[in-house]
């Protein structure tokens, strides 16, 4: 950025003498300069470093994040398949996870990527295979905007993992959330997973995401 405002300067500096001054020891100097080049001295200097100005404008301007692309179908089954659990940096979910229970490693992967994420009361990972569901988010009492990171970030974790059967949304105290609920857990999977790799239902606990290749540790 420098040499574009020196020129800018020197570019000033030469307009000044060439059109204004005309009378200092320095001013008639560079008109002698002028006469003997046959072309004035300031053009160059300003059009460069407007120029230089620009570029480096251009190149310094904040660029625009890019959407997460969704797995295709092939990569959706492999994901779901893949022996272990792929780096959960990036998940920022605030959410709940129990102590791993002397369950298989994998299982105990999964419960440790989702407990270093957790530090909301707003936003807890549940885990109960008896229920039927093995992981819930429980959201209690947030707003929508707050729902809406909470949920981001839960649909961005549920890629990282071995892809259970079936993944919930549970809204407690929050009544504003119940209908929207479904679209905005749909809308969200949908920037890491395949049309086809799930369905999302209402149910009376909030929203439950059906997947269609589920990891099959899960059923063990």
């Amino acid at each position: 950025m420098f040499v574009p405002l020196l020129l800018l300067a020197a570019g000033a500096v030469l307009t000044w003498l060439s059109h204004f001054d005309r009378v200092s020891a320095l001013a008639l100097a560079v008109v002698e300069v002028e006469s003997q080049i046959g072309f004035a001295l300031w053009p160059p200097f300003l059009t460069v470093g407007a120029v230089l100005l620009i570029v480096r404008v251009w190149h310094a301007r904040p660029r625009a994040a890019h959407p997460a692309r969704p797995l295709t179908r092939d990569a959706a089954r492999t994901r779901q398949r893949a022996p272990g659990i792929d780096d959960a940096r990036g998940a920022a979910l605030s959410g709940d996870a129990p102590p791993d229970e002397g369950g298989p490693t994998w299982l105990g992967t999964v419960r440790t990527s989702a407990r270093a994420v957790t530090d909301d009361p707003m936003g807890r990972i549940r885990f109960d295979a008896a229920a039927g569901v093995p992981i819930a988010l429980v959201l209690t009492g947030v707003t929508r905007e707050q729902a809406r990171r909470r949920v981001a970030a839960y649909a961005a974790w549920l890629a990282t993992i071995p892809v259970p059967p079936t993944a919930r949304v549970r809204v407690v105290s929050s009544p504003d959330l119940e209908a929207p609920l479904q679209g905005l857990l749909r809308g969200e999977l949908a920037r890491h997973f395949p049309a086809d790799a799930f369905h999302v239902t209402s149910s009376h606990e909030g929203a439950d995401a059906v997947f269609a290749w589920p990891d099959p540790r899960w059923s063990g």
